[in-house]
Parts: structure tokens; sequence; C-alpha cells
């Protein structure tokens, strides 16, 4: 029995339900196994990396410009954006991004990679 680990998956059998109901994911056959770790791990691992790499580099776009005007300003600790505006900026390059990206990428088709 596995006593640590990130995803749990049960599979239904003649043993019964008990490993499937314990489990994140419930499967009813071995052949379906292929189909979750290939296909969508596949995925999820996909729109992480975008994900990071988007965050990074709207991070970056965000704080060169507030750097940026930091110097020119002789360091005098005053800000380029107010705080609402930096708010807004981290909600709607954050969350819209991610929500469509989680819905609409699919970078191989399922019936491609299997």
């Amino acid at each position: 029995m596995i006593q640590v680990a990130h995803v749990g998956v049960g599979i239904i059998g003649v043993e019964g339900q008990h490993a499937a109901h314990a489990s994140d994911y419930a499967i009813g056959q071995f052949r379906f196994l292929w189909r979750l770790l290939g296909v969508h791990g596949r995925w999820n691992y996909h729109r992480i990396a975008n994900l990071m790499l988007y965050s990074f580099y709207k991070n970056v776009v965000l704080y060169l410009t507030q750097f940026w005007f930091v110097t020119k300003n002789g360091f005098s600790g005053t800000s380029l954006y107010d705080k609402w505006a930096l708010t807004l900026y981290n909600m709607m390059f954050t969350s819209l991004p991610v929500m469509v990206l989680a819905v609409l990428d699919r970078n191989v088709s399922s019936s491609d990679y299997i």
C-alpha cells in the first residue's frame, strides 16, 4: 500500500471500491491509466510551464518600468503606479489568462497522443 503520494489513483476492481473511495482519481481498468498519465499529465505539464513563464515575464515588465522610474526620480521612493492600478494589473493579467489557458490550451490532441 502506498503511504505517501502526490496524487492517488484508485482502480475499481474485484476487491471492491475501497481504493477508489480513498483516491483522488478513480478509474475502472488499468488501460485508462495511460490516458490519465500520458494525455492529461502532458497537458498539465505544458500548462504549468507556460504559467510560470507568463508570471515571470509579467512581473519583469511591471517592475522594470518601476525600476526605471525610480532611477530617473533619484531613488526618492515614489511609485509610478497607484495601489489600485497595481492591484488591477495583477488581477487582470494573472487570473484571466490563466483561466483562458486552462480551458483552451491543448498542445497535442488526445487522439494523436494515444
